[in-house]
C-alpha cells in the first residue's frame, strides 16, 4: 500500500509539473510575458478596403472570415494576409452591443478596377496619407494574443502618441509574420478622417 501511495504521489507531481509546464508554455505564447517597445515610425499612405461592424468584439474572428471569403479573388493571397480593424470605443465605458469598429485589409495595388470590385462586394475604400504614428509589435500566435497585446499596448501608446485630436486604435495583423501592429497615429489629418467614419 505504501508503494502504491508514493507511486500516485510522484505520477501526480509529474502530472502537475507537465501541466503547468504546458499553461506557462502557453501563456507565454500568448505574450503575457513580451516586452512591450514602443516604436516612432513613418507610416505610408494606405489603401484600406474595410467594413463597418457594431457589437461585441468576440465576432471579430466572424465577420473576418466573411470578409475574406467576399473578398477572395479581388485581392492578393499577401493582400488577405494583412488584415487592419478601426476600434472606435473602449469595452467597459460603452454598452457591448453599442461597441463601433471594422474589420478590412490594406490594397497593396489599389487600382480603379480592384477598388470597383472591392466595393461591389458591400465594402468601403479609406485611402489614408503618410503619417507619423507610434506602435507596438506584437506576437500573434493565440485566440487570446489580440486582447492580452492591447490590454498590455494602448496606455503606452495614447501616453507616446499625445494625439491632438480623437485617434481611434488601430491594429495591423500580419498573418503570415503571426505578429499584431498596434498603432496609433500622431497625424490631425489621419485621426480627423478615421473619427469621421463612425460620427456618433
Amino acid at each position: 500500500a505504501t508503494y502504491h501511495l508514493l507511486f500516485f504521489l510522484f505520477f501526480f507531481c509529474v502530472c502537475a509539473c507537465e501541466c503547468g509546464q504546458v499553461l506557462v508554455g502557453y501563456i507565454a505564447r500568448m505574450g503575457l510575458f513580451r516586452p512591450i517597445d514602443v516604436e516612432l515610425v513613418s507610416k505610408d499612405s494606405l489603401a484600406i478596403a474595410f467594413r463597418r461592424q457594431r457589437g461585441s468584439f468576440m465576432n471579430i474572428p466572424v465577420k473576418y472570415d466573411e470578409a475574406y471569403a467576399a473578398l477572395s479573388g479581388v485581392l492578393s493571397e499577401d493582400d488577405l494576409n494583412a488584415g487592419v480593424s478601426f476600434y472606435f470605443d473602449k469595452p467597459g465605458q460603452v454598452e457591448e452591443e453599442n461597441l463601433r469598429w471594422t474589420v478590412g485589409y490594406v490594397i497593396s495595388n489599389p487600382t480603379d478596377a480592384v477598388e470597383t470590385s472591392v466595393k461591389e462586394r458591400g465594402f468601403d475604400i479609406l485611402h489614408l496619407p503618410a503619417s507619423d504614428a507610434v506602435r507596438v509589435v506584437f506576437p500573434f500566435r493565440t485566440p487570446f494574443s489580440p486582447f492580452v497585446g492591447a490590454l498590455r499596448s494602448y496606455k503606452k501608446l495614447y501616453k507616446a502618441a499625445k494625439p491632438v485630436v480623437p485617434s481611434p486604435a488601430v491594429e495591423f495583423y500580419n498573418e503570415a509574420q503571426h505578429t499584431i501592429e498596434y498603432t496609433v497615429f500622431k497625424g490631425e489629418e489621419v485621426n480627423n478622417m478615421l473619427s469621421s467614419l463612425y460620427v456618433q
